[in-house]
């Protein structure tokens, strides 16, 4: 019926916001009962679970909000990055390009040694 505008991230948070909230309404602060404040967080529960589950939020569509694009866009940035920098580039050129991808342990000012600073 609708087109998905959520992304994964966004799902798993409203998933998980979800499965918090819906019991925590119910029980915890007095929904079965009748507590009106149950009543909202169970209710605001269950909303976010369901719409984490088929990834649609009706109230996106009007706002022009879409993070499964937005996510795709990002996914296809890296890939294209990383595509390129294994792409055989030259030494200062992936060093450029690449700097965000530093491997654990290595900081951002570490420079690598030269042919002229190595010792043979």
């Amino acid at each position: 019926m609708f087109k998905r505008n959520e992304g994964l991230f966004d799902r798993v948070v409203r998933v998980t916001l979800g499965l918090v909230l819906l019991p925590a309404g119910l029980f915890l602060l007095g929904g079965l009962q009748g507590s009106l404040l149950g009543l909202v967080a169970a209710g605001l529960g269950m909303w976010v679970l369901i719409t984490g589950i088929i990834g649609v939020c009706p109230m996106y569509i009007p706002l022009g909000i879409n993070t499964l694009e937005k996510e795709k866009e990002l996914v296809s940035r890296f890939g294209a990055m990383t595509a390129y920098c294994q792409s055989g580039a030259d030494a200062s050129t992936v060093r450029t390009c690449c700097s965000t991808l530093q491997p654990f342990g290595k900081t951002q000012n570490q420079q690598e040694p030269t042919t002229q600073d190595q010792v043979i």
